[in-house]
């Protein structure tokens, strides 16, 4: 790539740096001509429309750069024909087609504003990286994308770092790692869990990691409604650190997704050798392998069998752990490197 100057949106580097974010760190990381670009004034989400179609494109043109690099799902229209766009999912897309509606405005007219952008302008890029063979399949069937253009690369987590944890609490809980948004199915993961209380001989509670402040009262009121407001404990965005001590810590971690693109939290967890219980849909399958229990995300009653399972046999547990160390084994920084150096290797000779 020595002949070409790319630019990267830098828009969530410094804002989340977790998911999407993490993904623009390890995909740039070991390519010099690439350049990365932050606001300096502009940080919150709403401002994202602005930025992209207005702001990073001036930089992109005074710059004289030959690429850019959308790596948040959208792209800047003038830079069409110029952009590597990178597709975490299209769950934005259900949310609309289905009337999903969030609890969070922000989050249904960025619903909006994402598939408006996709559905009419992805065609047209020069080509398209995703993180998945399920995004992959779903790219090229819903936006038209021939599959030759859509390369995959998957999401990767340094493994190492759990090695050194060790668990902290001897309190059961079980842990959900997840937002407010619709696809994370949390009111159906609380009825779940709801069972889970009504037939379980000891205490056990349950820990929501990522619903932002705003949102909890809504969460607490569905979860007083099953009658376990005191049994249900929610953490907005918790540092890296912290959060990897509560993979530790967790006795099963509950992911209720009705639809991913990737899944972080799977691999974190499989790190953290603790056992899973998640959807048998969308890409979860193709993440956990044979090291996870599956249920039906739309059924209650199936997600609490699946946890009560877990939490009544240590043997289960055990082995899914061990499993769940030797499948993330695929997901590691190395592998992520060489995967995204053949990417660079083989675009390289299509430009």
């Amino acid at each position: 790539m020595k002949k070409y100057k790319i630019l990267c949106d830098g828009f969530y580097v410094s804002v989340k740096p977790r998911g999407m974010a993490r993904f623009v760190g390890l995909l740039t990381k070991d390519n010099n001509n690439i350049s990365i670009k932050k606001p300096k004034y502009l940080h919150a989400g709403a401002m994202y429309p602005i930025w992209e179609q207005f702001i990073y494109p001036i930089y992109f043109l005074l710059g004289r750069y030959w690429w850019s690099i959308s790596p948040y799902n959208t792209l800047p229209l003038v830079l069409v024909r110029r952009t590597i766009l990178v597709i975490h999912d299209l769950i934005f897309l259900d949310n609309l087609k289905n009337c999903r509606i969030s609890i969070s405005m922000l989050q249904n007219i960025g619903f909006l504003y994402r598939s408006a952008n996709v559905l009419l302008f992805a065609k047209y890029t020069k080509v398209i990286i995703t993180v998945s063979l399920y995004s992959k399949q779903q790219i090229h069937e819903r936006l038209n994308v021939p599959l030759k253009k859509i390369y995959v690369i998957p999401n990767a987590i340094d493994i190492e770092r759990y090695c050194f944890l060790t668990k902290q609490a001897c309190e059961d809980f079980i842990l959900i790692v997840g937002g407010e948004a619709p696809n994370k199915n949390l009111e159906q993961a609380l009825k779940g869990f709801a069972f889970v209380v009504k037939k379980i001989s000891v205490k056990v509670h349950l820990e929501i990691v990522g619903v932002r402040l705003p949102h909890h009262a809504a969460i607490k009121r569905v979860a007083e409604q099953l009658g376990i407001k005191d049994l249900v404990l929610l953490h907005p965005y918790l540092s890296q650190d912290v959060l990897d001590q509560k993979y530790v810590n967790a006795c099963v971690l509950f992911f209720p997704s009705l639809e991913e693109g990737f899944g972080i939290p799977l691999l974190e967890a499989m790190a953290a050798g603790t056992p899973i219980a998640c959807s048998h849909c969308s890409v979860m399958p193709e993440i956990v392998g044979d090291a996870a229990l599956l249920f039906n995300p739309w059924d209650s009653e199936d997600m609490a069998d699946k946890l009560l399972l877990l939490l009544n046999d240590k043997t289960l547990r055990n082995v899914l752990a061990k499993k769940g160390l030797d499948q993330v084994k695929k997901y590691s920084l190395a592998g992520f490197s060489a995967i995204a150096n053949q990417f660079w290797h083989t675009w390289e000779k299509s430009v």
